[in-house]
């Protein structure tokens, strides 16, 4: 990964695409395009959202939209959606599957199908077509319907079974963790991306809220992944006599989730290249915690800032990243400018207020 005028750039897989030259490695559900000078914007999921329902806006907020919708719309501009978009849907579909091809369809309408992503064992980001219904179909396949939340295990509305989960909840709510573990989470990288509820709040509950959070996002997080295996490895060195304890571990982390799995996706079709390592994934994504956890407009859930953070990632290959959420708007803003990278941010308004430069 590099920088080239101020972006992340992968090297075997460039941001930027010639819509009109293919070559075509497997079938049409994997397509690689060569370089060119396109412009790209980077939408968070809520911008999509507005873009759908824009005939429900207001007569003011219609303006701001359909002036976005002008600029996507241009056969000069590339518009990629990200495995981030999947999560973000997901979550809505966990909860009613009635709107689901309605976002979907949007997606695919204004990104052709066109995709940004990290997938898993590769250095750098692919940029290629993924058709979004698969995709989405994927990330169902793969997620299991776990609920998003320790404490929606058990939800039953008004049954006794939730009765006594509310009154476990509390129990664990009045149980402390210890100072010393706490002051070790503080301390160590990996610890404070696991428990960063423990850190906040130190009782049981949240550690059974951050372990349940951290296994559920290491299943779709690659960063994450790649940074608890070298977290085991180093306890392991540390610990020799206790080697037998890592075997379960490294038993569940070595099952790759499918829909992140290009070795699968590619079927051997690319040829191994030389390329540079994505240290830019972690340098963004640490950032961004680091940001949240400071307190600086934190987010409220840790899945949302997981997701967050994955966009901010994804846009930082773009030209411009729109989002609705001043959360997130302000840590993107603060790690584009400590990495230096030139992404302009906005909020919907802004754009429509400011930028004609697309």
């Amino acid at each position: 990964m590099q920088y080239v005028n101020g972006k992340l750039c992968s090297v075997c897989f460039p941001p930027f695409i010639e819509m009109g030259e293919v070559e075509m490695k497997l079938s049409s559900y994997i397509v690689e395009y060569k370089l060119s000078h396109m412009k790209s914007i980077y939408l968070d999921s809520d911008v999509f959202d507005r873009i759908e329902k824009l005939e429900s806006l207001s007569e003011e907020q219609q303006l701001v939209y359909k002036s976005i919708i002008d600029v996507i719309e241009k056969e000069d501009v590339q518009l990629p959606y990200s495995n981030a978009h999947m999560s973000d849907l997901m979550r809505g579909y966990k909860k009613t599957t009635k709107f689901i091809d309605g976002h979907l369809n949007n997606l695919v309408k204004y990104t052709n199908n066109l995709c940004l992503i990290q997938y898993w064992n590769q250095d750098n980001v692919v940029l290629h077509n993924r058709d979004v219904h698969e995709f989405f179909q994927d990330t169902i396949d793969e997620s299991g319907f776990l609920p998003d939340s320790f404490e929606e295990l058990y939800s039953d509305e008004g049954s006794t079974t939730e009765v006594l989960w509310s009154i476990k909840m509390n129990e664990l709510r009045r149980t402390p963790i210890p100072s010393n573990v706490v002051s070790s989470c503080r301390m160590n990288p990996m610890l404070r991306k696991m428990y960063p509820t423990v850190i906040k709040h130190p009782n049981t509950l949240s550690l059974c809220q951050d372990l349940y959070r951290f296994a559920l996002d290491i299943n779709t997080d690659y960063s994450l992944y790649k940074n608890f295996k070298k977290f085991i490895g180093d306890s392991k060195r540390q610990f020799k006599a206790q080697k037998d304890s890592f075997q379960q571990i490294e038993e569940v982390t070595s099952v790759i989730p499918r829909q992140l799995d290009i070795d699968k996706l590619l079927n051997d079709a690319i040829v191994p290249s030389n390329t540079s390592g994505n240290s830019r994934y972690d340098e963004v994504m640490n950032l961004y915690f680091k940001n949240d956890l400071k307190g600086n407009h934190s987010d409220s859930r840790f899945a949302n800032m997981i997701d967050d953070s994955l966009h901010v990632f994804y846009a930082a290959h773009c030209d411009v990243f729109i989002s609705k959420d001043s959360k997130c708007r302000y840590k993107a803003k603060k790690v584009y400018e400590e990495l230096g990278i030139k992404t302009k941010v906005y909020s919907p308004q802004e754009f429509y207020e400011g930028d004609d430069s697309i």
